[in-house]
């Protein structure tokens, strides 16, 4: 399963190449990084997704809801 994941994490980092304000890709990633237990990419990752939501198009209440969807997902890592 780890090796599924790993390819799962290039695979989105590919894409976030092509798409740097794509948020699914980026919360697809974070949740790749910590299904394999790189906890610290997962969290880099995820904080990420903050640093880039003002050129998403989001509306402010979308924003808000990532904000605090990023803000769970933090809470998930063994720090």
């Amino acid at each position: 399963m780890a090796k599924a994941n790993e390819k799962i994490a290039e695979l989105y980092e590919f894409l976030i190449t092509k798409d740097a304000y794509n948020v699914q890709y980026r919360a697809s990633l974070a949740e790749s990084y910590r299904l394999i237990g790189n906890y610290e990419k997962a969290q880099k990752t995820a904080l990420k997704i903050i640093e880039v939501l003002p050129g998403t198009g989001l509306k402010p209440d979308e924003k808000e809801e990532v904000r605090k969807t990023v803000e769970a997902f933090l809470k998930t890592l063994p720090y």
